[in-house]
């Protein structure tokens, strides 16, 4: 029995410093005397009850600081118990009852007394602050709870003086218990560390509440009549209540995927067991922490822990509830587009890319015909597109959540127009009445276009007289520059009557149209009606009245060398100049 009980002593030992736990100073009934002299008055029998050890020779009580101070004790500050009858160290604290009443239960060899607490309770152990005067005293205490079990302890409680294991609290001397004057060979002993308290544990059935403890002094220990004891009593309530919390780390938790769970005990004991589940179904791990790759969305997962805690009630405790929030896998998308559709060969072209699923910062690699470019961003400029090329780039998400990491568009070609350097040749000058101009350029695709043109011929019938402007250009292609070519209709008929005093359009004689000229050299004879020359031009420029010839009627040669014609072009006919 006495092993057990040294067991569960250690154990608790070491329960009590992982807690931190306190021993609290507990309120009992059932102190019977008064042995402490108190006051500022000089009588320390008046305020006593009863001598803690023989009359004859000893006759000692102990007193408070105030009546030692009062009194004188030297040296100064060193006698006597605090004042507020509190004796305290770190993780244990004692609470002497009131200095002015019954104070100790004061045990006489073969003699009992009960101490019945203010206030029944449970306790994971039990102190007693104890002392001896006389020799050692064998003592038994039985604890009494309220379901009427007991439970049975046996100790000795060493002698107030000179003991052998170091005591918590001594050194506060004693006095005569007697009247005044106090003479300084009436006190002693707090020099030599004297007198001593011993501190006496008990370990308690925690799921009991603890009514009142009986303490019998058993009796004589030699031919010494042993007197017993008991100053305060402290105690040390049950704490032990598991608890456990589960967290994650997985705060952006792909469905599918390894979600980690960790459990976080309290009060588990040294070897917790724990039993996690899904839904509250079966248990799925038995681990502090727990991994799953089967959760659903909504999903609630708990942990339900089982602690070997010493004195755990209740001895299992369930986490709170995770609900599991979870994204479902989705496909990155990319795409690349063009800013045109149909661009010009040698142009730059300017691509984007346009993403989904992709997250808010993902990097991009461009391709052109498989080669990487140097661009690293949502936009590439090919600088001069050519037909064939084929562009396309590589995204790697910021996403999480994702199939892949990463998506690859479909190259995309581009229908380049060609530039296409258009020729055509014209004849700078056509008569009116020539037939119409079959039209030729250069691809052969070209096509032409003007006042005239009709299915790439040219009616100068149709056209009229004057300067015309064809435009020669590719169908469906608006990469080519369009081909302006001119070209002029001529019809020259020089007139026959010549009034130099007349009207403005008669005042000379003219043999083009005015406004323009076709001829490059215009050669004029003129003749009289028999044959003889009389006036003749190298290069005629329409500027001529006659004014030198008798009036009357003349005949003209005239010859035009037109541009791009080898033969001349001869008009004859009839003038006649007026007075």
């Amino acid at each position: 029995m006495k092993v057990l009980i040294l067991a569960l002593a250690v154990f608790f030992i070491g329960f009590q410093q992982i807690e931190a736990q306190i021993y609290n100073p507990i309120k009992v009934k059932g102190y019977n005397h008064d042995v402490i002299a108190d006051g500022d008055g000089n009588s320390a029998l008046a305020t006593t009850t009863k001598e803690m050890d023989a009359i004859s020779p000893s006759n000692y009580v102990l007193c408070t600081k105030q009546f030692a101070n009062a009194n004188a004790f030297q040296p100064a500050n060193l006698y006597g118990l605090p004042d507020s009858g509190t004796f305290s160290v770190p993780g244990r604290k004692f609470q002497m009852a009131p200095f002015d009443s019954n104070n100790v239960l004061y045990l006489m060899a073969g003699e009992s007394g009960i101490l019945e607490l203010v206030q029944p309770a449970r306790y994971t152990d039990f102190s007693l602050l104890s002392m001896a005067t006389e020799g050692d005293a064998q003592v038994s205490i039985r604890f009494q709870f309220s379901d009427g079990t007991t439970q049975l302890f046996n100790k000795t409680i060493e002698d107030w003086f000179n003991t052998v294991v170091p005591q918590t609290f001594s050194g506060y001397g004693r006095v005569k218990r007697k009247d005044g004057p106090i003479n300084p060979g009436d006190y002693e002993a707090a020099q030599q560390g004297n007198p001593r308290f011993r501190n006496l544990d008990f370990v308690l059935p925690c799921e009991k509440t603890l009514v009142s403890l009986e303490v019998s002094n058993s009796g004589f220990i030699g031919n010494q009549s042993n007197r017993a004891f008991i100053l305060a009593v402290s105690g040390l309530e049950r704490t032990a209540s598991p608890s456990i919390t589960i967290s994650t780390k997985d705060t952006t938790a792909c469905l599918g995927q390894p979600m980690r769970f960790v459990s976080k005990p309290d009060s588990g004991g040294n070897a917790p067991q724990f039993a996690w589940r899904i839904n509250d179904g079966p248990v799925l791990g038995t681990d502090s922490v727990f991994t799953s790759s089967i959760l659903q969305d909504g999903d609630t997962v708990t942990c339900t822990l089982n602690s070997n805690a010493f004195c755990a009630l209740p001895d299992t405790a369930v986490s709170n509830r995770f609900v599991v929030s979870l994204k479902p896998l989705r496909t990155p998308l990319a795409i690349v587009i063009p800013e045109d559709s149909i661009a010009c060969e040698g142009d730059p072209l300017k691509f984007s890319v346009q993403t989904e699923n992709c997250g808010d910062n993902p990097t991009f690699r461009w391709f052109l015909n498989n080669t990487q470019s140097s661009s690293t961003g949502a936009n590439y400029t090919v600088p001069g597109i050519e037909a064939g090329d084929s562009i396309k780039c590589l995204v790697r998400t910021s996403e999480t959540c994702l199939t892949i990491d990463r998506v690859l568009t479909i190259p995309v070609g581009i229908e380049v127009t060609p530039v296409i350097d258009l020729k055509a040749d014209l004849p700078p000058v056509i008569l009116l009445g020539d037939p119409a101009l079959k039209l030729i350029a250069q691809p052969p695709v070209a096509q032409f276009s003007g006042h005239g043109v009709n299915q790439n011929q040219f009616d100068p019938a149709q056209a009229g007289t004057g300067k015309h402007t064809l435009l020669v250009y590719v169908p469906e292609n608006n990469c080519s520059d369009t081909l302006r070519k001119e070209i002029l209709v001529c019809n020259p008929v020089p007139t026959n009557l010549v009034l130099p005093s007349g009207e403005e359009a008669n005042r000379v004689w003219t043999v083009e149209s005015p406004g323009f000229s076709c001829s490059e050299k215009t050669e004029v004879n003129v003749y009289d009606r028999w044959g003889k020359e009389v006036k003749a031009f190298d290069n005629y420029l329409n500027n001529w009245n006659g004014s030198d010839l008798i009036p009357g009627c003349y005949f003209y040669r005239v010859s035009y060398t037109l541009p791009g014609r080898t033969n001349k072009l001869v008009k004859t006919g009839h003038i006649t100049f007026m007075p």
